[in-house]
């Protein structure tokens, strides 16, 4: 009877250290999401972008829970606006780097370096996951 319980109890740790990991951020997914986050804002695919935008706007049941919808007006409008602005640090900077990734939970933030000439501009994005696709919520 002991061996059964001691049995389902590492069983049971296992499961919940298993599913509690793939809910856990990554600087490997956040790169990815916000890598193709530059081409898709170099590239002006605003469409296919605003799926890698986490909704940030007045409706607060949505905030950090789901993409933009692109086919709203008022969602559209933010989704070009922030890959207007990713897109002019990209095209005022002759390269980038990363500097720095933390994370806790599903949340996670990835500092990235703007050079151009002798100088650089530090931004931090930040990320969520939200049903195994990761979001940028917002970057300053």
């Amino acid at each position: 009877m002991k061996t059964k319980i001691s049995i389902f109890i590492i069983i049971s740790l296992f499961l919940t250290v298993s599913i509690y990991s793939q809910n856990q951020i990554t600087e490997a997914e956040v790169k990815s999401s916000l890598t193709n986050l530059f081409d898709l804002s170099k590239s002006k695919s605003y469409e296919e972008a605003s799926s890698f935008l986490a909704y940030d706007g007045k409706d607060k049941t949505k905030k950090d829970k789901v993409p933009f919808n692109f086919a709203a007006k008022n969602e559209k409008k933010s989704v070009k606006r922030k890959c207007k602005k990713i897109k002019a640090y990209l095209d005022l900077s002759d390269s980038y780097e990363y500097d720095g990734f933390s994370s806790q939970g599903n949340d996670g933030t990835i500092k990235v370096n703007f050079k151009s000439g002798d100088q650089e501009l530090k931004i931090s994005f930040d990320f969520v996951k939200v049903g195994g696709k990761v979001l940028l919520s917002s970057f300053k």
